[in-house]
């Protein structure tokens, strides 16, 4: 073929493969085609996305509950990557959130119900936070998670 013709390998100016194009492609496709091991190299980034949450525990003790605060706070993890399946589950494990309505909101976090140790009749409370740090594109799942643990109800 020259280069001034108007069919190109491609076929008729250059809109659709033509018949021997795809019978070479067809014949030689094993030849043509990348190992799948070379592709995971290539393309480290997971199919499903993953989720950032943070999880953070609170006890309350019967002395700082005089003061109005807490005798123990902190982080149990913090930008913990969670799939969506994950995440349902983990919710329904914490079903109270911050405020009511739930709109599902990424400010909006859940926490679980007090457990009461006995024998300093203190009460820890753990709760369950979307990380900061979440790609745009996951936020979104934050309220489908809420929907799919019930805790939001839709009408």
């Amino acid at each position: 073929m020259h280069c001034h013709s108007p069919v190109s390998r491609f076929g008729a100016l250059g809109r659709f493969p033509s018949f021997r194009l795809l019978r070479f492609r067809f014949r030689f496709r094993p030849l043509l085609r990348v190992p799948a091991h070379s592709l995971r190299k290539v393309n480290p980034i997971p199919s499903h996305p993953m989720i950032l949450i943070s999880r953070t525990f609170e006890v309350i003790t019967p002395e700082s509950a005089e003061d109005g605060e807490a005798a123990e706070s902190g982080f149990l993890s913090e930008g913990e990557a969670v799939t969506f399946r994950e995440l349902v589950s983990l919710m329904r494990g914490h079903p109270l959130p911050s405020c009511y309505p739930a709109r599902g909101e990424a400010f909006e976090w859940l926490s679980s119900h007090s457990e009461t140790d006995y024998r300093d009749c203190s009460n820890r409370t753990e709760s369950l936070h979307l990380d900061r740090s979440n790609h745009p594109r996951t936020l979104k799942y934050w309220r489908k998670a809420m929907i799919a643990a019930g805790i939001i109800r839709i009408k």
